[in-house]
């Protein structure tokens, strides 16, 4: 079938827009110099918590009981035959001194155990606080003579506040040396969604635990890590101070070495809903911690932290070592709108040599053009603006190895509106079920039509999703170019000369427009194809991106997803290299 008029004048222009591409159609003659980006990495002086800051999730209201209730739970609750030197019992309190349980498998001692207000509840028998002092654990393989210790553990003080009748449950199995969650507990310390009813607090100070596995030898050291969760207002406050962790694997030899240090962690008022959403395990995962630290969340009630700080962090390991001086992020909230900063001081990734193994020339190449050890650090700021549902990233900014800087500033309105649509919809996100071993086939068909389903249902809800507009910088740093030294690591594995391996990458853009699917990518191609020519063809320059459209763009309209052809002509999308 011949083409048609319409197609062929397309492919003739995108063509002789190839052409002109390659042949240097953009001169750098007349460009104008562009001003250096800088990305300090200033701290926002916050402070660090301590356990004076959590100390309000500890508090418990005294409450009442006599002996007899008290007793007749202790029994309920599995604690009839406790081994103890002395117990006293004060209304709903018992103390405990010299605690010790043990059986093949694990022992257990304390120096001092208090049950504070032990009560019954739908569940079943709970306390409203547990304390326990100078505890000792050890956990054994084998048996008689050939019975080993493989686990200790020493933790100078416990607190647990308000747990679930759940996890009391599985608290008692550690204290009188069960099988634990073998009653079938749900709640554990795992679970810190700031909403979760597991516990309201926990405190475990100056803890030491040594794993002496065959051929495997593990040692963690802790001052202290609080937890306090704010259940009526959804929120977790966490202190986690001066941890160790080290790990040798002989079997492995040396690629089973594994070293982590860390000043401490303190989070205040996590919004753990706005963070975690379900994965394919089911989990929740903080997806969005991962990337909306740096970038924000959809504007909601509540920020979706109060402070972060991340203290300084040494993790070794026999791949490669990474330091970071620290991570902050704070909020504040003026009226309707929430501005979140946060700042990653410089971080640094050194990969190790592995001699001796298969990719140990590919480090060789690496560290011979400067990127066996990798730096990153940046800054962002984010607005909020619950009454016009608009979200706003000012002046971001991320450094790569003093080679590659960005600067973006865009806004987006609408998402607080498309969350409400996908609440209002009832369709969750997907979830693969791994546990129903023996129906795979109908395990993965069920995912794959929960997955249209969301898809369906977010396409539905992104209409209302609109972009305001959007500059992003891109600058290759003059004299210490990233694209510079990236070519010359291509270069050095495929053994192609650098000018040819830029006349491949530049035929390949060039020629985007020739293979474009739509109108829609081949308009794409055109308007960025020139400037990203030009700007991996010359190390040392910068790539502005604008889209400055005259009224907000609605997403559905660049995927089609409004039933109508997606067109960049609204954007107003523009590319300079300077």
């Amino acid at each position: 079938m011949p083409a048609s008029p319409f197609n062929l004048r397309s492919t003739l222009l995108a063509g002789l827009c190839a052409s002109a591409l390659l042949m240097g159609a953009c001169s750098g003659a007349d460009k104008v110099p562009a001003e250096e980006i800088t990305v300090e990495a200033a701290s926002l002086g916050l402070t660090s918590a301590d356990e004076s800051h959590l100390s309000a999730h500890f508090v418990i209201t005294k409450r009442g009981g006599t002996e007899t209730e008290t007793l007749s739970l202790l029994s309920a609750a599995g604690f009839d035959n406790a081994t103890y030197g002395e117990r006293m019992i004060t209304g709903s309190t018992v103390v405990y001194t010299d605690w010790t349980a043990s059986n093949d498998e694990a022992a257990m001692r304390a120096d001092r155990v208090e049950m504070i207000g032990l009560n019954e509840t739908d569940g079943g028998p709970t306390l409203d606080k547990l304390v326990v002092s100078g505890m000792y654990v050890e956990g054994f393989e084998g048996e008689g003579d050939g019975r080993e210790t493989v686990m200790d553990a020493t933790v100078g003080n416990l607190v647990v506040v308000k747990p679930s009748a759940a996890l009391f449950v599985d608290l008692t199995d550690i204290m009188m040396a069960r099988d634990a969650y073998a009653d079938g507990a749900t709640d554990n310390f795992g679970n810190l969604d700031g909403k979760s009813e597991a516990f309201r607090a926990f405190h475990v100070e100056d803890m030491v635990v040594n794993i002496m596995e065959e051929g495997k030898n593990g040692a963690l050291s802790l001052k202290q890590i609080i937890v306090g969760n704010d259940i009526d207002n959804g929120l977790m406050d966490a202190v986690v101070e001066t941890l160790s962790f080290d790990w040798v694997n002989a079997e492995t030899g040396p690629n089973g070495l594994f070293n982590l240090k860390m000043d401490g962690v303190t989070v205040l008022g996590l919004d753990t809903a706005q963070l975690n959403t379900p994965g394919m395990s089911g989990v929740g995962v903080p997806q969005g911690l991962l990337s909306g630290l740096m970038t924000g969340m959809t504007p909601s009630a509540t920020p979706p932290y109060r402070q972060i700080d991340l203290g300084q962090v040494d993790l070794k390991s026999s791949a490669f070592d990474l330091t970071t001086e620290g991570f902050e992020a704070d909020s504040e909230t003026k009226g309707d709108v929430t501005e979140l900063r946060s700042v990653l001081s410089p971080m640094i990734v050194t990969l190790k040599d592995l001699a001796g193994t298969p990719v140990a020339p590919f480090m060789d190449i690496l560290r011979e053009n400067g990127l066996a050890e990798i730096s990153f650090k940046g800054s962002s700021t984010t607005t909020f603006d619950r009454k016009s549902d608009r979200v706003s990233f000012v002046d971001n900014r991320m450094e790569i190895d003093g080679g590659l800087r960005t600067r973006c500033d865009y806004s987006v309105i609408g998402l607080t509106a498309s969350a409400k649509i996908m609440d209002a919809s009832g369709v969750k996100p997907p979830i693969f079920d791994f546990s129903d071993t023996e129906n795979s086939e109908a395990a993965f068909e069920n995912y794959m039509a929960q997955t249209e389903a969301y898809s369906a249902a977010q396409a539905e809800a992104n209409k209302v999703v609109k972009i305001e507009g959007l500059t992003c910088d891109i600058q290759d740093v003059p004299g210490n170019s990233l694209v510079e030294r990236g070519y010359k690591v291509a270069s050095a594995i495929t053994g192609r000369p650098v000018p040819i391996l830029k006349g491949g990458a530049k035929t390949a853009i060039a020629l985007g427009s020739l293979t474009a699917q739509s109108e829609f990518q081949r308009d794409l191609m055109d308007t960025l194809g020139s400037g990203l020519i030009d700007f991996i063809d010359t190390p040392g320059q910068t790539m502005t991106i604008t889209m400055a459209p005259e009224q907000p763009v609605s997403v559905t309209s660049l995927t089609g997803a409004d039933g109508n052809e997606p067109s960049i002509k609204p954007l107003n999308l523009s590319v300079e290299v300077r």
